[in-house]
Formats: C-alpha cells, structure tokens, sequence
C-alpha cells in the first residue's frame, strides 16, 4: 500500500498518528512474484477505512516513522496476497506549551535573608503526565533572593528542562 501520510502533531504523551488516506493505493502490474504488486486483471482492493498510525515511540521529534496497521484488502484474489505497509509516512511531534509559576509566599520579618520559593504551579502536562517527566532541577531567583528588608519581591522559577515540553516560566 502506497499514498499514505500522516499528519504532524503537538506532544500529547500517545504514540497515536492521525492518517490521511485519501490517496491510499496498491499498484497493478506485477510481471513475476518479486514485483511487489498486483497482478493485472486480478480481482484485488485495498480497504482503508480500518487503517490507524502510530508513531514509534510518543517523543518528540521531527520526520518520524508512523507504521500503519488495520489495512485489508477486498476481492475475490485477495487471498493470494500479503498486504505490506510501504506508505512511507512520517511526520513531526513538536513540543507541547507547559507553563511554570512561582506560588506567592510572605514571611513576618525576621531580620533573617530570604532564600527559596513556594514551590511552583504546573499547567500544560497531557495525558495524566507529571512534573517526575521533567529534567534539571527546580532553582528560584528573581528580587526576593536573599531579600531581608520587607518589601514585596519576585520569585522567579527557573532550571527544569524538557525534550517533550517547551518550558515557560
């Protein structure tokens, strides 16, 4: 089966393709066995509508291999056949928007500096993933660094990284 693509797609934590089938086909014009085609004048046709993708693995990355499965043939000669994946599809997952952000926190002045945060606040994880698929290490800086005076101050989260996520913080 030829004609078969697959459409790019934003990391959503599946390995699951969606196909364009419209120009799914299987070539007539076999001379000898080795061909890897149809017989002329044999009652043989491809069936597409079963047909699903999937990527691999679930990773970003760009140009990737999508297998596809669930093609059939029909016809009264399609038993004589072995139906193989030749599509070629391949498509890009880019990286999903995963924003981070620093909790407030206030403190009664001690006198003592001010390092640290409030832990952060996550929004963007797909698919029941957490912060454990994140690299790097949570760091804080911004203004309230080492602040003693009171005042009102920045936490600014930083130092987690990601191939599947684009990080904002």
């Amino acid at each position: 089966a030829t004609g078969i693509t697959a459409n790019d797609r934003v990391y959503n934590a599946t390995t699951a393709a969606t196909l364009n089938k419209s120009g799914a086909a299987i070539t007539p014009g076999a001379t000898n066995s080795t061909d890897k085609k149809y017989y002329t004048g044999d009652a043989v046709s491809l069936v597409v509508s079963g047909a699903t993708g999937a990527f691999l693995n679930k990773d970003v990355g760009m140009d990737k291999v999508v297998r596809v499965s669930g093609l059939t043939l029909t016809g009264a000669d399609r038993s004589n056949y072995t139906l193989k994946d030749a599509s070629g599809a391949r498509a890009d997952i880019t990286k999903a928007d995963l924003s981070v952000t620093a909790n407030d926190d206030s403190r009664v002045y001690s006198g003592a500096a001010y390092w640290g945060g409030n832990g952060v606040t996550y929004g963007g994880f797909v698919n029941g993933e957490t912060a454990a698929v994140l690299g790097g290490g949570l760091t804080y800086g911004g203004t309230s660094q080492g602040a003693v005076s009171p005042g009102i101050y920045s936490i600014v989260p930083f130092g987690l990284t990601s191939g599947n996520y684009a990080i904002r913080y």
